[in-house]
């Protein structure tokens, strides 16, 4: 046995079920290394084997490991940035608004697919529409 030595990773991303519909699509968690990427090149020989190690304890738990640089985490920030920034002009009715917070406050969590799924049934589990503000006239081509 070679020279034991203590690593944890910077993060386990564990997802929610509630962003799944089924079973086979839903993501298992994920052990995550966060690192600079001049570090990884000048330090590479030094962590591999740590990585080595997590990745095993990650598969032993049917997780993955990722490992990942700065320059992924910059690139999905202004990813994000540059989408949100079309919205920020937009005018939201405050009945709308709140009727936004209101379902995202019963749901906890949503992602933006099924927020409108769940603003836009009634209790017969039928799409309707009909709030004027969000552009609908109470068809349900409204809504597609």
């Amino acid at each position: 046995m070679g020279n034991q030595s203590n690593y944890t990773p910077d993060f386990l991303v564990q997802f929610s079920s509630s962003n799944c519909d089924d079973f086979e699509d839903f993501p298992v968690p994920m052990l995550i290394e966060i690192k600079p990427k001049k570090k990884l090149a000048e330090d590479w020989d030094k962590l591999k084997p740590k990585f080595r190690a997590a990745h095993r304890f990650a598969a032993d738990k049917g997780w993955k490991f990722k490992i990942i640089s700065e320059t992924r985490l910059y690139d999905q920030y202004w990813e994000n940035i540059n989408f949100l920034k079309k919205f920020r002009r937009s005018h939201i009715d405050a009945v709308d608004q709140q009727l936004l917070l209101d379902t995202l406050q019963k749901l906890g969590q949503s992602t933006i697919n099924q927020l409108p799924a769940h603003l836009f049934k009634d209790k017969t589990n039928v799409l309707k529409g009909d709030s004027p503000s969000l552009g609908t006239s109470g068809k349900a081509n409204d809504c597609l």
